[in-house]
């Protein structure tokens, strides 16, 4: 989550010279000194209650504080000022990650349906957002929509590629769509890291159980009985590679 810096760097790049005391509060929250920031902004606040960049730069704090409802309700009261007009990329932030949490909440006591009007509400304030749009995948993937969290997972590892969450979500869904082999050949492009954490699963090691089982069984000689003369034998499908590397077994079982 983007705690404001941007925000607050912005402020403070303007030519605009702000009282002391929220002068402090402004340089000691971009220096990440919280607790000197919001002792400048409350002294402040004492004399002026309605200072747009008191009342912002406390909204920045709460948001840090992961004090959500707080924070919206001063970037709000800030924004609503004559000179808080610079705090609104601060207020739309907050209630991005306010609502996606809604939207998680939701979706964790079994509210399906109210879970994905928010998190589409949340996409409307951000349709670029990967978390919001994680959010949704995971949503449609326990709701049994599997084709459109197929998408969604695949639309965000086409802008964070190793998101570990996406990575796991696409090959949960292709599990549970009966698309063992895609889920499989997904798994062996990731890097190690990846392939441990997903290769954990349950369903996952019972498939690959299955494979190898398969494979053990005895496959034909590339000999003919008939002759002496080498036999060409089909090259092994994908899945039996991947399978037969998994299964630590070299390449001359295939060959003659």
């Amino acid at each position: 989550m983007n705690k404001g810096k941007q925000q607050v760097a912005t402020t403070a790049s303007k030519e605009w010279q702000p009282p002391a005391e929220v002068a402090r509060g402004l340089k000691a929250l971009k220096e990440g000194d919280q607790a000197t920031a919001e002792q400048a902004f409350q002294a402040r606040l004492k004399s002026r209650p309605d200072d747009a960049d008191a009342l912002g730069g406390l909204g920045v704090i709460r948001q840090q504080q992961h004090r959500l409802a707080e924070a919206e309700q001063l970037l709000s009261q800030a924004t609503r000022q004559n000179d808080g007009s610079r705090w609104q990329v601060a207020l739309n932030e907050v209630r991005y990650w306010s609502a996606l949490q809604q939207a998680r909440d939701a979706q964790a006591k079994g509210q399906t349906a109210q879970a994905q009007v928010l998190v589409n509400q949340v996409l409307r304030l951000n349709p670029n957002g990967v978390d919001a749009r994680l959010a949704l995948a995971d949503i449609q993937a326990s709701a049994g929509q599997f084709d459109d969290a197929q998408r969604n997972y695949r639309q965000i590892l086409n802008q964070r590629r190793d998101d570990p969450q996406a990575q796991e979500g696409l090959v949960n869904v292709l599990l549970k769509s009966g698309k063992n082999d895609e889920a499989l050949q997904l798994i062996n492009s990731l890097p190690a890291t990846g392939q441990a954490k997903i290769g954990q699963s349950a369903r996952l090691q019972a498939l690959r159980a299955t494979q190898l089982a398969a494979l053990a069984k005895p496959y034909p000689s590339c000999t003919s009985n008939s002759d002496d003369e080498p036999k060409a034998h089909p090259a092994p499908p994908p899945l039996r590679q991947m399978i037969w590397r998994h299964a630590a077994v070299g390449w001359q079982a295939w060959r003659c």
